[in-house]
């Protein structure tokens, strides 16, 4: 398994560019598609697409937040400067985050995966995760709603939020987006299109995408001395944790946790030899197919 891990611990930074590149494609024509309903029919029209326009800007943000957590172990290049300012302004910077401090906390949930200063435990006890009932589409949604506003505040701190990274989020906004779109329309009608094209995706929709993924990931209790990485940790791999929830193979979190040095196009590969070579994996690894079911 070393010489195969190994192997798969090769960085493809035109990949990792590519997949950028399509998120920030997908919140472009979402957002494209809810102006021109909001301009050229009726404001309803907007609110009726909502639901599904939302969900494509969401899921592409989070998309994004997947590329920075990648980059947080170095996986776009290993060109540490490079790969950190590729995921600051291509990816951290718009989804109210920075890679350098996203990483010092995250560093800390690898270290002392499941001991008491493990900041995804701390989240996940305070926001009772090991409560959250799967057990149909309406339990969920109960459950998310009870616990979405307090996630909020939990998850800019476990980033490391400040006003510097308010600051670069206003910046690269302004600079990005609102400047060209003044130019070509207006800046009244480029700040509509920043709201639905991002300002209400990434405020709304980015959150509760991310509390179901993130809420998906591990269970800390009971207590047990003789938990591994394999009883604590789901990999999240159905089709509707790939397209929306998990994007970039996020989905695959125990063979992340086991080797975190193997890039996103390669997680999937790994978790299949994983299962096919390391008797263990197979059989103790927890494998969610499903969004409203524990497994």
């Amino acid at each position: 398994m070393a010489a195969l891990i190994k192997a798969a611990s090769v960085q493809d930074l035109r990949r990792s560019l590519v997949a950028i590149g399509g998120d920030h494609l997908m919140i472009l024509l979402a957002g494209t598609l809810s102006y021109l309903l909001w301009r050229d029919v009726a404001w309803w029209a907007a609110a009726l697409a909502a639901p599904v326009t939302l969900t494509i800007a969401g899921r592409a943000m989070r998309g994004l937040e997947c590329l920075v957590h990648e980059a947080s172990h170095y996986n776009l290049t290993r060109r540490r400067r490079l790969n950190d300012a590729i995921a600051n302004v291509l990816c951290a910077w718009s989804v109210l985050s920075e890679v350098q401090q996203y990483r010092t906390s995250h560093m800390i949930h690898h270290r002392s995966f499941g001991h008491a200063d493990d900041p995804d435990r701390v989240r996940n006890l305070r926001l009772m995760l090991e409560d959250f009932d799967r057990s149909s589409l309406a339990a969920l949604t109960v459950g998310a709603v009870r616990r979405i506003v307090p996630y909020v505040p939990g998850w800019w701190w476990a980033i490391g939020l400040d006003g510097g990274t308010v600051a670069k989020f206003v910046a690269w906004h302004v600079m990005a987006l609102w400047l060209p779109l003044a130019v070509l329309l207006g800046p009244a009608q480029a700040a509509v299109f920043w709201v639905l094209a991002w300002g209400v995706p990434v405020f709304f929709a980015l959150p509760v995408i991310r509390f179901i993924a993130e809420a998906a990931e591990h269970d800390y209790l009971p207590d047990d001395a003789d938990a591994t990485i394999f009883t604590r940790t789901w990999s999240n791999i159905g089709a509707i944790h790939r397209i929306v929830f998990h994007p970039h193979n996020d989905g695959y979190h125990a063979v992340h946790h086991l080797y975190p040095s193997v890039p996103h196009h390669k997680l999937h590969r790994v978790h299949r030899l994983l299962a096919e070579r390391d008797q263990a994996f197979a059989t103790d690894a927890l494998i969610r197919t499903k969004v409203t079911s524990s497994a």
